[in-house]
């Protein structure tokens, strides 16, 4: 039987020749949020943090437009609002695609623990005599004698034969055969080829990659209506939620109980995956976090594993990102200006596309100037040369700056930014002349004098 499945956003990004690329898509994941598989769309040659673009945005609009058409009647119970939403049965058909598909990889990867453990056998059998080969593959008993000679050559038969036994029958047998045919005395050289063509070489990994590129040639459009709905039906129970504040549309009471049962770490494996992409994930998270917050703990194994598992880079919806903003922003002081609850809150900034709202995130949380991104710190950098530049025209031409020059800065400005130098001997005397210096504006002036740093 497989997992419970559900669909989030993910994506993938990286620079092939430097180029930045992105794909947008679906993350198939489980009851517990371990991802099975992603179906990713085409590269695009651009990124879009906010997503402002693709099929994140399409699905937004697929959304907001039958939120238009959809009416939210809170005269009915939470089980017969349940039932007229149930959009995801038309896909049931895809779903059973979907498990199919996970059965596959489970089973692949299954075999490649099995190949691992295969060559892994292949590459110590020859420091073992023949006779004991024989004895491990046959199950014959072990000579007293070469008991012995693996003790003093260091070697561990229980290792050997519990790797042996725990091949598959089908495996034992190709090991025996292979073994057989030379008489159980083979070189090292023998074994390791053996078990690089058995395992390695056998082309596995370009099968299963062939297989799930057609899977996902097929299905990566129904996998995306499939996630466009599950987002759909999501929306729709928050906007029911707001107006009865009933959860019973999320969980059943049951499951409820059992939810506020689980550990903090429990919690976050389970609901983490798609918290700032889901209402129904993100009102768990964030009433453990108030949970937290109200009981003085430390929250900082909760936020790293949140990161971990729901990483908002992928995908944030805008109305979640403010949720979370309130709810965090309400229990800040709490957390000690936790570095975890900053990072989160960071990654929900670069999503945010509301102004106001990353203005909000940026002074609550002191964000401004660490994601300000590249640019503003190009801008302040060129501010900083700008402004030392003028200081050292207004040196050169002999005016005062507060009453004292600090040469280090004149220094530094020479050796960081290439100014033109100025005549050290000329700006020396109009300091002096200026006004009389104290001691220490002394030891400045005549190190700077004598171009000591």
């Amino acid at each position: 039987m497989t997992d419970q499945i559900r669909y989030v956003f993910t994506k993938l990004q990286n620079s092939p020749d430097g180029h930045p690329v992105e794909q947008q898509g679906v993350g198939v994941i489980n009851d517990t949020g371990y991802m099975h598989f992603a179906l990713l769309s085409p590269p695009k040659i651009q990124r879009d943090p906010e997503n402002r673009n693709g099929f994140f945005r399409q699905v937004e609009l697929f959304v907001n437009e039958n939120l238009k058409k959809i009416k939210v009647d809170t005269s009915l119970s939470p089980t017969e609002f349940l039932k007229k939403i149930r959009f995801d049965k038309l896909y049931a058909n895809f779903d059973k695609t979907v498990e199919k598909q996970i059965q596959k990889e489970k089973d692949f990867w299954q075999n490649v623990r099995v190949l691992d453990n295969y060559y892994a056998i292949t590459q110590k059998m020859s420091r073992f005599t023949p006779v004991g080969i024989e004895a491990m593959l046959t199950g014959k008993k072990y000579p007293l004698a070469t008991s012995i000679h693996d003790f003093f050559r260091g070697m561990d038969r229980k290792d050997m034969q519990d790797a042996i036994n725990a091949l598959p029958t089908d495996k034992r047998k190709e090991l025996l055969k292979f073994a057989k045919e030379q008489n159980f005395d083979i070189p090292h050289q023998n074994w390791k080829e053996h078990g690089y063509k058995k395992t390695i070489a056998n082309g596995e990994f370009e099968k299963r990659d062939n297989d799930f590129a057609e899977f996902s040639r097929k299905n990566l459009f129904n996998s995306e209506m499939r996630l466009a709905v599950s987002a759909l039906m999501d929306r729709l129970k928050y906007e029911y939620y707001k107006k009865t504040n009933n959860m019973d549309v999320f969980f059943t009471k049951q499951e409820y109980a059992e939810i506020n049962r689980m550990s903090d770490i429990d919690i976050v494996n389970v609901y983490g995956a798609g918290a700032t992409q889901f209402f129904e994930n993100a009102l768990v998270i964030m009433q453990r976090i108030e949970k937290i917050a109200q009981e003085k703990r430390d929250i900082t194994p909760f936020m790293k594993r949140l990161i971990e598992k729901g990483n908002p880079e992928y995908y944030s919806n805008q109305d979640i990102i403010r949720l979370f903003y309130n709810t965090i922003k309400n229990n800040y002081n709490k957390f000690k200006k936790n570095r975890y609850v900053d990072y989160f809150m960071g990654y929900l900034y670069d999503a945010a596309r509301n102004k106001d709202l990353k203005t909000q995130i940026a002074e609550t949380f002191g964000l401004k100037d660490r994601y300000n991104g590249v640019i503003s710190h190009r801008e302040k950098r060129k501010k900083k040369e700008e402004k030392l530049i003028k200081a050292a025209e207004r040196i050169k031409s002999g005016g005062a700056r507060s009453g004292v020059v600090i040469a280090d800065n004149i220094a530094r400005l020479y050796n960081e930014y290439d100014v033109a130098s100025v005549d050290r001997d000329k700006t020396v005397e109009k300091i002096k002349a200026k006004k009389s210096l104290s001691k220490a504006q002394q030891q400045i002036v005549d190190r700077y004098a004598t171009n000591k740093r």
